[in-house]
């Protein structure tokens, strides 16, 4: 039966391989939309506004007019048509992608709607290396130019980043890039396919041409790329037949109350603001705001943004020491300003960030705090004095699929009590990072009360590929308080924005500890984490940090698993006992049981002593797999440095790419394999057949066997909900079943007597026969007893 049951499987997977081979060479699949690379801000992102969806009509397809060398870009080209601007489109940066920079964050900012339009990581190890590079895009990085194309050859630079390679290069802001390494750039999707087939290290040669520079042929420029950093902030590329880009992130919308009625203002999110960057690390937007307000009279706006610094975080003398908190924020100041003589009621609403990384969202294992409720890539977390909520981004896709037009969770609203309407922070929640909107007070006042939080699903789910729920963009829309304004007066709030890794050294500064959540063996994640990153303290690897983690475990749990091995061994003594009373009652099952457990009560054998193992290995197991789910040391360890295999011990191993020429059932991101191939599940389940062959016992009856072949396939099973879990885990298992299988093999087997009433031990003393008799009487009546027996 087993050899006609591996026959089946093999004959049915071969047939699924062929005919997913065949389907990719005859019926190809699709191209889909662009998913990463230099996004154009005429095209999908500068163009974003604050969620409402907007017509293109006839414009779409107009041609953009090519601007002559001296004169900037119109913005006209990439404005919203319903709305006049005349203010120049802009992006500017704060941070620096340099190794020896103080900062840990690149931060693109847009004028249209003063707007953080993406965010990179730059961090440093004390080796000089990225802490924080993209794990899934492994290209070579050149920097983001916010490229617009022309209507002749070449695309517009619209920013250059600090420190980037594009900048070292010698590429300035409003430079034309023409072509790289001779492929034109006509459009900004050209730039990414050509560095889709470049790694770090690699060069590049740029021809560009340079408005009023005083040559009027091209300039030949050569750049080395980078290791690409994680972007916690970008755009999200929209899916196929999607047509609305999504919102940047932290745009600002406004109203004004009179009376019962609570007027719209034309959204400054769709205009674009001036900006000046006032001092170092410090931008500054301004907007007014004179249409469709109840008075006629303007509003002035301003968005202050100051990139933080480790002093905002600790006292001069932490500051000052050699290895100072690293700051991962960004202060952001809101003034309002009445330019009436009259008093106005104002209300401001405040849009979240968007387009967090989907990082391993096929097989990371973020878990929700309610039990039944499921978590995804992205969602969206709040505290207030009064609780703590997470919404997974499951539950919004759902309610946005069922309801389009009202998509929306409330948070709290302005009928709640103070303490609900308190705010303490509000973000979105990945895997491993975080973005939060933290209120540090309001001006005059030292509490931060808002009327409403609202979470909800950013663009058209019902365009969202099949399965691919848990990925759904996300964000929330935080509502001021009405705001009382005097004549000629002004308004302030100012927040703190966290932009950064879920690391709980980071984290504290911020009193956002518990971001992090562990689960219910909270408390044993974090003893063990503790005893983890101890061991990587001395020996300087997480895969050799996690085998002497397993080693310890394993010790202290030794005199339970001996007494699990000595059960095991009175179990196989006991056998030929079992089998004899499975035929002397083969047709009654009350009395084989009863008498089964008089041979147990009479060797002192215990069937369940052995679970005790198990019972206390299953919180040590759930405890492991969350401290390494969460910690984000682990995101980035390789089991070996220097080889790309097995690079990333908080996600698989990922050995061999399959998906290519595997079924897609089987190694899609939502199949029951992935688009891997992992070694380490493999290894795992087959110690795990030889750990269960060592120490079952042997089957004293048909029903026993038919058990042992159930377990042995129901192990065969695991294999497949193994097959994505992190290779630290699998490593874990791998070092616990190595240690099993020695324990078996090497230390003694402990010595069991059936004829010892203890079931160990030394045998009773014989029986000395009465003096003055030969034993022939005893001998008798034993012989009696048997055959009575019979």
């Amino acid at each position: 039966m087993e050899k006609r049951f591996v026959l089946f499987l093999g004959l049915s997977l071969g047939i699924l391989v062929g005919y997913s081979m065949l389907a990719r060479m005859f019926f190809p699949t699709p191209p889909v939309a662009e998913q990463e690379g230099e996004v154009p801000a005429s095209d999908e992102t500068a163009a974003a506004l604050d969620g409402e969806p907007a017509s293109l009509g006839e414009h779409a397809s107009e041609p953009i007019a090519d601007p002559s060398p001296e004169e900037p870009v119109a913005d006209s080209e990439v404005r919203d048509v319903e709305t006049p601007v005349l203010i120049e489109q802009r992006w500017e940066t704060l941070g620096s992608y340099a190794a020896d920079s103080e900062h840990s964050l690149l931060v693109t900012f847009n004028n249209r709607g003063a707007a953080i339009e993406r965010v990179e990581l730059t961090t440093r190890d004390a080796k000089g290396k990225l802490k924080y590079r993209n794990l899934e895009d492994k290209s070579g990085y050149f920097g983001y130019l916010a490229l617009t194309p022309r209507a002749e050859l070449g695309c517009k630079v619209n920013v250059v980043g600090h420190g980037t390679p594009a900048e070292l290069s010698g590429l300035q802001r409003d430079d034309i890039l023409l072509a790289v390494d001779g492929m034109p750039i006509d459009e900004p999707s050209a730039l990414t396919q050509v560095l889709a087939g470049k790694k770090p290290g690699d060069s590049i040669s740029l021809q560009v041409h340079r408005p009023g520079s005083n040559s009027s042929g091209k300039l030949e420029l050569t750049a080395k790329l980078d290791v690409r950093p994680l972007e916690l902030i970008r755009p999200d590329p929209l899916q196929k037949d999607e047509l609305v880009p999504h919102p940047l992130s932290f745009l600002l919308s406004l109203t004004e109350k009179s009376g019962v009625r609570t007027v719209s203002i034309d959204s400054p999110s769709k205009r674009n603001w001036e900006v000046e960057k006032i001092e170092d690390g410090v931008l500054e937007f301004r907007v007014m705001v004179d249409e469709s307000t109840e008075s006629g009279e303007p509003i002035q706006l301003v968005k202050r943004f100051r990139l933080g610094k480790a002093e905002d975080l600790a006292s001069v003398e932490e500051s000052a020491a050699p290895n100072p908190p690293l700051a991962y924020h960004v202060d952001m100041e809101l003034e309002l300003s009445n330019a009436a003589d009259a008093p106005r009621r104002l209300a401001y609403s405040l849009g979240g960030p968007t387009g967090l990384p989907m990082e391993g969202w096929w097989y990371s294992a973020k878990i929700h705090p309610k039990m039944f409720y499921g978590a995804g890539a992205r969602d969206v977390l709040i505290r207030t004095k009064a609780e703590r909520r997470l919404v997974g981004c499951p539950e919004l896709y759902k309610i946005a699929k069922k309801e389009p037009t009202d998509k929306e969770i409330t948070l709290f609203a302005d009928d709640e009590k103070v303490p609900s309407r308190t705010l303490d922070y509000l973000g979105v929640d990945t895997q491993y990072f975080t973005a939060a909107l933290i209120p540090t007070g309001q001006e005059g006042t030292g509490y931060d009360v808002f009327d409403r939080a609202e979470a909800y699903a950013i663009g058209d789910v019902s365009k969202q590929p099949k399965g691919y729920s848990r990925t759904t963009d996300v964000t929330f829309r935080l509502d001021s308080a009405p705001i009382s304004l005097e004549g000629n007066a002004s308004y302030k709030q100012s927040f703190r924005i966290f932009l950064g890794p879920k690391d709980p050294d980071v984290l504290e500064p911020y009193g956002l500890g518990d971001v992090i959540y562990y689960g219910w063996f909270g408390a044993i994640s974090k003893v063990l984490k503790t005893i983890l990153h101890f061991f990587y303290s001395v020996v300087g690897n997480f895969g050799v940090a996690i085998i002497l983690l397993t080693v310890v475990v394993r010790g202290c749990m030794f005199p339970i698993s001996r007494k699990a091995a000595k059960n095991a061994a009175m179990m196989q003594e006991l056998a030929p006992e079992m089998r004899k009373l499975t035929e002397k009652y083969k047709g009654d099952m009350e009395k084989r049981a009863k008498a089964q457990q008089e041979l147990f009560r009479k060797h002192n054998y215990n069937p369940f002593g052995g679970c005790w193992l198990m019972f206390l290995q299953l919180p040590i197991f759930l405890g492991l797999y969350r401290c390494i789910a969460v910690d984000i040391e682990l995101r980035q360890a390789a089991l070996i440095p220097g080889i790309e295999w097995c690079s990333n011990l908080a996600g698989p191993d990922q050995f061999l790419y399959w998906k290519s020429f595997m079924p897609n059932f089987f190694v899609a991101e939502t199949g029951m394999l992935g688009p891997y191939l992992n070694i380490l599940p493999l290894i795992t389940v087959s110690l795990f057949l030889v750990h269960q062959k060592l120490f079952t016992p042997p089957a004293t009856d048909e029903q026993s066997a038919m058990q042992l072949k159930m377990m042995k396939y129901m192990t065969l099973f695991m294999g497949f909900l193994f097959f994505k879990v992190a290779s630290g885990l699998c490593l874990y298992f791998i070092a616990s079943s190595l240690w099993g299988i020695a324990e078996r093999k090497l230390v003694p087997k402990p010595k069991v007597s059936l004829s010892a009433g203890s079931g160990g031990g030394n045998p009773p003393p014989k029986k000395i026969p009465p003096s003055g008799s030969n034993g022939v009487e005893e001998k008798k009546a034993a012989r009696k007893r048997r055959n009575k027996t019979r």
